[in-house]
């Protein structure tokens, strides 16, 4: 590893992708890395059960060292590392794709990578190991090298440049022959897949890609992706980007209107306010006008930042939908024996008003260090018609320490062994990760990381089993079992480590809960530095 700066896991929970920028370009290029997440999961359970004192970084002086109880808490890489593939200078983020589609002949997934260094957007089909993918090719790294090795502990070559989208005005599907503007960072896929907007740190300009996959579509091969359109006039400092959920059950009828169109949320280092971006299909097909269906993005209007005192220099930005999860739940059936009768249509009714229960909105601030809270999606009655599913509101504010950069929603396991939602807030400046209980809406703990925590990934979940506080599963991983979802994971940025941590507290006499349990890598400070 080497100035890690994103983190990916499989969606069946085997692999764990690895995106390095090689930031001060030591190498020729970053990487993409493969690792046995099983195994590596079947090693930090091994360091839970064994030691009273977990590893975690402590401050001597002014500076903070890493702590070591035990071998294990700092496994070698290679124990791990199953694949690699050489790519850009400078990725800032790995995401997978949302929907499994064939590739190759086996179910496979894609991941995407903003490289700064080569304005590009990097892909990789990779096999989908929760759908059926043969397990000898579970850490398979396909982006069109000369080595398109999958078997275990191989290394492949290059990304080539059919996997790096937006630089080739000539690529398929690049119907209006433009590039991707320099300096990409965050990015968002649609809710149906189907695309994926990416934000730009100096210039602006927003930008649309499609990933290649049609909804509905994803029994067969799926194209390559593609720039389609780049959107002038949006602030400078485009940093972080999530799609506005929309639930379809929130207009249930005529005269209560349509789902809106696919909007965004856009952040900016240099603006305290939020950018609404709505992605649109090219309308003008008719018989004297081009058949080309060409998307575009609009930017409709802006929402102010002001629950702090400053409010410019937003980074991470995430909604939160699962409100409406655990108002439908919660939803009573029809009985029509009871006084006053309950008809199916009442159902209807409430389902739809839980339906247009606000998003929480979270934002991490850096003018001054704060998570600010909000909402997105007007609560309304059906009495107007009227309901605004985009409307952004920010009404809190909450202390944090330096440098808050990204935002995570995943679950914990509780000591009644069932998911509870937690936020992941990353302080990159201060080394630490908050743990935000939405719910309580209080900050239940504050994790300290090696130097520069840049991004998290974690054991696979389902939202809504989370939101309903579902009981947790077991797996077993080479003759270990514990339960499916268990672990954290952090790319430290500056020392070049993946850390490990322990989400279960519902093992009896856990003493590493929401701690650092131990490190992929050994820490390393850049070359060069003392």
């Amino acid at each position: 590893m080497y100035f890690p700066t994103g983190l990916a896991v499989s969606p069946g929970g085997g692999v764990l992708y690895v995106a390095n920028s090689n930031f001060d370009l030591q190498y020729d290029g970053g990487t993409l890395q493969a690792y046995d997440l099983g195994r590596l999961r079947n090693v930090a359970k091994e360091v839970a059960d064994t030691f009273t004192a977990p590893c975690e970084t402590v401050r001597y002086g002014t500076a903070l060292r890493f702590v070591r109880f035990g071998a294990s808490c700092a496994a070698p890489a290679p124990v791990f590392w199953r694949n690699a593939r050489t790519i850009g200078a400078f990725a800032t983020d790995l995401q997978v794709s949302p929907f499994g589609f064939l590739g190759q002949g086996i179910p496979s997934r894609r991941l995407f990578m903003p490289v700064r260094g080569n304005a590009s957007i990097t892909w990789v089909d990779v096999p989908d190991d929760g759908a059926g993918a043969p397990a000898e090719q579970t850490f398979g790294l396909r982006c069109g090298s000369a080595s398109e090795v999958t078997g275990i502990t191989s290394r492949g070559g290059t990304c080539d440049d059919g996997h790096q989208a937006g630089r080739n005005p000539d690529e398929l599907g690049n119907s209006r022959k433009i590039t991707l503007p320099g300096e990409p960072f965050g990015m968002a896929f649609s809710e149906d897949g189907e695309s994926l907007v990416v934000t730009h740190q100096t210039v602006e300009q927003t930008s649309l890609l499609s990933t290649g996959y049609i909804k509905g579509q994803s029994t067969g091969p799926i194209a390559a992706p593609y720039l389609d359109f780049i959107l002038d006039g949006v602030v400078n400092g485009g940093i972080g980007v999530t799609a506005i959920p929309h639930d379809a059950q929130a207009f249930p009828g005529p005269g209560s209107g349509t789902p809106p169109r696919p909007a965004f949320l856009q952040s900016s280092r240099l603006a305290p306010e939020l950018t609404l971006l709505r992605n649109y299909p090219d309308g003008r097909v008719s018989a004297d006008t081009s058949s080309l269906l060409r998307p575009f993005l609009v930017k409709e209007t802006t929402f102010p930042v002001n629950a702090n005192a400053n409010g410019t220099d937003s980074r991470g930005v995430l909604i939160d939908p699962t409100p409406r999860i655990v108002c439908k739940a919660a939803v009573k059936p029809a009985n029509p024996s009871a006084k006053p009768p309950r008809t199916a249509a009442d159902v209807a009714n409430d389902i739809a008003l839980c339906a247009r229960t606000p998003a929480r909105l979270f934002l991490a601030n850096r003018s001054p260090a704060s998570l600010v809270i909000g909402e997105v999606g007007e609560e309304t009655t059906f009495v107007d018609g009227n309901y605004d599913a985009d409307k952004v509101r920010v009404f809190e504010s909450i202390p944090l320490s330096a440098g808050p950069s990204k935002l995570y929603l995943a679950p914990i396991v509780d000591r009644d062994g069932a998911l509870a939602l937690r936020l992941f807030i990353v302080c990159f400046d201060a080394a630490t990760i908050f743990v935000y209980d939405p719910e309580l809406r209080v900050i239940e703990n504050v994790i300290r990381t090696e130097l520069g925590p840049f991004a998290m990934a974690f054991d696979p979940f389902n939202l809504q089993d989370a939101a309903l506080h579902a009981k947790v599963a077991d797996r077993t991983f080479d003759g270990v079992t514990q339960h499916t979802f268990r672990y954290g994971y952090v790319a430290d940025f500056t020392n070049s480590v993946v850390q490990v941590i322990d989400l279960d507290n519902g093992r009896p006499g856990t003493t590493t809960f929401e701690r650092i349990l131990m490190s992929l890598g050994e820490p390393t400070q850049p070359k060069g530095t003392n």
